[in-house]
């Protein structure tokens, strides 16, 4: 299961509020929330619902885990950097977390609004095509992305997400236009290959 978790679940950092804080206080009666700024069924949150489970059942510990999604994962991040500093607010985030402030003003700093914990798991970008689809490499999509300039569709979770960070630098290696197709909800992704979105126009 470990080896699954690392190979499959996103690179996540879980952080913590108010360190000592909590150091000093007793466990008992408390409930610890675990926020995942993004929706509900992704890796983040498969990952932070495990884990609340096994310390649940472990430690006697309440933890309740709220999904916060929207802006590119800020919604739920700016809700922990907002929420009291007294170790009862977790927040288990992805590679978006250090993106999203080279793209847009945030209202917390990711580097002294939050106490890292530790890296929890990580996994690989993957490409994947309908199984119709006449590519059966990377150099076979690039060279169909070359002969039709934008006509082939790529989807990826939403705008800033790591996956979309990774599509446009193949694009800006390999210098070629793949129209991008933003997808919200986890899943969608497989559901969007399958009916051939991924396929050329």
């Amino acid at each position: 299961m470990r080896t699954k978790l690392t190979s499959l679940l996103c690179s996540i950092i879980l952080l913590l509020l108010g360190l000592e804080a909590a150091g000093a206080q007793s466990h008992a009666g408390r409930v610890v929330h675990i926020v995942v700024p993004s929706t509900a069924g992704g890796g983040a949150d498969v990952l932070a619902r495990l884990l609340a489970n096994h310390i649940s059942r472990s430690q006697d510990q309440t933890l309740v885990v709220e999904n916060r999604p929207g802006a590119g994962n800020t919604i739920g991040t700016e809700a922990v950097a907002r929420a009291a500093p007294d170790g009862n607010t977790l927040l288990i985030t992805t590679p978006e977390f250090v993106i999203n402030p080279h793209l847009r003003k945030l209202s917390y700093d990711p580097l002294t609004s939050f106490a890292p914990i530790c890296y929890l798991a990580r996994s690989p970008q993957l490409f994947v095509v309908n199984p119709v689809s006449p590519y059966r490499k990377l150099s076979d999509l690039l060279e169909a992305a070359r002969a039709k300039p934008g006509e082939l569709t790529i989807a990826s979770a939403g705008p800033a997400s790591s996956p979309h960070v990774a599509v446009e630098r193949i694009k800006h290696d390999a210098n070629v236009n793949l129209t991008y197709v933003p997808i919200k909800a986890p899943g969608r992704q497989s559901m969007t290959c399958w009916g051939s979105t991924l396929l050329p126009r």
